[in-house]
């Protein structure tokens, strides 16, 4: 298991880069906008970036309107 922060919240993972994370807590990719470290990572970077102890991550939603 990993100790990383999401959304300002210690959690612990057993998800070694960010697509299994967003898979473990059921948020679907195509709807998110993921910042690790201070950075906003690229979707197609999703699969391939890892995850180890201590990261820290937002997870914002985008939502649609007017």
């Amino acid at each position: 298991m990993t100790q990383i922060k999401v959304n300002g919240e210690n959690r612990l993972t057993e998800a070694s880069t960010v697509s299994s994370l967003l898979s473990e807590l059921g948020v679907v990719a195509s709807i998110i906008i993921v910042e690790k470290n201070g950075t906003i990572l690229a979707r197609d970077r999703f699969a391939n970036e890892t995850i180890t102890e201590g990261d820290r991550f937002e997870l914002i939603k985008l939502m649609g309107g007017g």
